[in-house]
């Protein structure tokens, strides 16, 4: 199942995204050879259209960043994010995206922190989970669409946007394989959750609107 996991993670993963802004002038230039004479901006076609700024590196979270979202996500006690390996330094920031990597290694510290955390934030049931992750809670045993609710909600405020229904399938997915493996109901809930705390799109901040 770990394997999977794995499959998930890199097949999902993104190096970046695209997007536009408004027209905006050109900055001035500097140093010596810099010409005395004010800057001409390019011609005004008259065109309204908005400007390519080409490629944004996608913001993986640091260390910090990551113990402290974890603990408002789940309200658990727990520091996974300390024995991780530590954050590559840019320009003396630790959170610089274009000096960061992702090494085999770190998505197996992903992966074991999404256990642990899984496990201590189910402690107690359905009803435990849904109080300290902020989620409505439901039966999972009487409720067929109870685990489809469950996960929309954790999903989206992992994601920090709403998730679609085809994201929401393939959440889902892992699931209907522990079902079929003969896990109950809250071990299925707990597969579907580990999935989404080893998603790109929990671990990673987008700068820019998707497509």
């Amino acid at each position: 199942m770990r394997e999977w996991f794995q499959m998930l993670f890199l097949l999902a993963a993104a190096p970046g995204c695209t997007g536009v802004i408004g027209r905006a002038p050109a900055p001035p230039a500097t140093g010596p050879s810099a010409p005395a004479e004010p800057m001409v901006h390019p011609p005004d076609t008259g065109s309204t259209a908005p400007i390519d700024p080409g490629r944004v590196t996608l913001h993986r979270l640091t260390r910090r960043e990551y113990n402290n979202t974890v603990r408002d996500l789940l309200g658990v006690d727990l520091h996974p994010a300390d024995g991780f390996a530590s954050d590559p330094a840019g320009f003396g920031y630790d959170n610089n995206s274009d000096v960061q990597s992702l090494s085999p290694l770190q998505v197996e510290q992903y992966l074991t922190a999404a256990e642990q955390l899984v496990e201590a934030a189910t402690a107690g049931g359905v009803a435990a989970f849904a109080r300290r992750a902020q989620v409505p809670a439901c039966d999972l045993d009487r409720d067929a669409h109870c685990l489809g609710q469950l996960v929309r909600a954790f999903a989206g405020r992992a994601f920090r946007r709403p998730i679609s229904d085809a994201q929401l399938a393939g959440l889902l997915e892992p699931a209907t394989s522990a079902r079929a493996l003969g896990d109950d109901a809250l071990g299925q809930l707990r597969l579907v959750l580990r999935a989404v705390l080893a998603s790109p799109h929990f671990l990673s901040i987008r700068s820019c609107a998707p497509a």
